[in-house]
């Protein structure tokens, strides 16, 4: 084929991307299932592929999985984008240690492990249960997946209190019910447009954007606070987002943030949260450097090459600031991925 006048070559398309964020309190690490439209099924059919991820382990871990608190990436999602684009999809989200307890169901289909179309009141044995083994996380709706380009989606909320003892609805969200929960998916929807060459991190620049995911920072700010993201030096950073409300992406066109070229800068540079507003605490709720936000996700990557995709980063709250932070200054290890941080993901793939 020719290329195009002018000699350029034509941009290859960009895959769909989603990244899930673990965001939901009641849940532990999961692998993640999901329906197929069919053609004369108003519910769907199983994926028969294994429960995503199903490859190298969680940080900190020796099994796969999308952890508490954190983000794994599918890229291409072709086969999510192609069933949200002709109907609506269900995710359900299952305990990762059970399938990595379970030898059998290591490779096994998400329609072999949960059975949703058996009709006996006695499953076989190799079906998983329902509201102990896995969840219905939620509907992703019709054209949810970007065709093109990244889109991102959280669990999110929590489950009832017969499930979750420790469901409230500060920690889980106005929306909460003490009886029906209120567990579900948000659904983020980030920066199309690649950043220029010149507004990458080869530059000395992130493209970023911000988005609320924790339902705690969210109900505690009500309807007239917000949550401030800040970028810079602890003590002197500056405001690059208001977040009102879970759910939100902030700025809308992604804000170029300046961090030089410098190895050095990833520790001293990073995201700080507050809260603003009449009912505001006044005191910032956190400082994550860039390097700390990394070590959530990937902790043994080049922090040259874990920021250098050509991508829009998105700063993510997720966490309930009620709960142990990841990098406490006593020193506390009892963080379990539901204490409030600060994901910095790459919207793409590098690369």
């Amino acid at each position: 084929m020719s290329p195009p006048e002018g000699g350029a070559e034509a941009a290859p398309p960009v895959p769909p991307t989603v990244t899930f964020v673990h965001a939901s309190p009641s849940l532990s690490s999961t692998r993640l299932c999901w329906t197929v439209p069919t053609a004369g099924d108003a519910g769907g059919t199983l994926s028969d592929e294994a429960p995503f991820p199903s490859g190298a382990p969680m940080p900190a871990s020796n099994f796969p999985g999308l952890p508490v608190g954190g983000a794994v990436q599918l890229s291409p999602a072709t086969e999510l984008a192609a069933s949200t684009g002709s109907g609506t999809v269900d995710l359900y989200a299952i305990d990762a240690e059970v399938l990595a307890l379970e030898a059998t169901s290591t490779s096994a289909s998400c329609e072999a492990l949960l059975c949703l179309e058996s009709s006996s009141a006695n499953p076989p044995p190799a079906c998983l249960r329902p509201n102990k083994d896995y969840w219905r996380a939620g509907t992703l709706p019709m054209n949810a997946i970007a065709a093109s380009g990244p889109t991102f989606v959280a669990l999110a909320g929590c489950l009832g209190t017969a499930l979750d003892p420790a469901a409230t609805a500060a920690r889980c969200g106005s929306s909460w019910d003490s009886v029906a929960g209120n567990l579900h998916v948000e659904v983020l929807h980030v920066a199309t447009q690649l950043p220029a060459a010149s507004a990458t991190l080869e530059g000395g620049v992130l493209s970023v954007q911000s988005a609320l995911l924790s339902s705690a920072l969210a109900t505690s700010i009500g309807d007239s606070g917000a949550v401030r993201i800040s970028f810079g030096a602890a003590g002197d950073a500056s405001a690059v987002a208001l977040l009102s409300q879970e759910g939100d992406v902030e700025p809308g066109a992604p804000a170029a943030l300046d961090i030089g070229t410098d190895l050095a800068a990833f520790g001293q540079l990073g995201f700080g949260v507050d809260e603003v507003g009449a009912d505001a605490a006044g005191s910032p709720l956190l400082w994550t450097s860039l390097a700390q936000a990394q070590s959530l996700v990937e902790p043994t990557a080049d922090p040259r090459v874990y920021f250098g995709a050509r991508a829009t980063y998105v700063a993510l709250v997720v966490g309930d600031p009620a709960a142990p932070s990841p990098f406490s200054t006593t020193g506390d290890a009892a963080y379990d991925g539901r204490g409030l941080h600060v994901l910095v993901l790459a919207s793409l793939p590098a690369n």
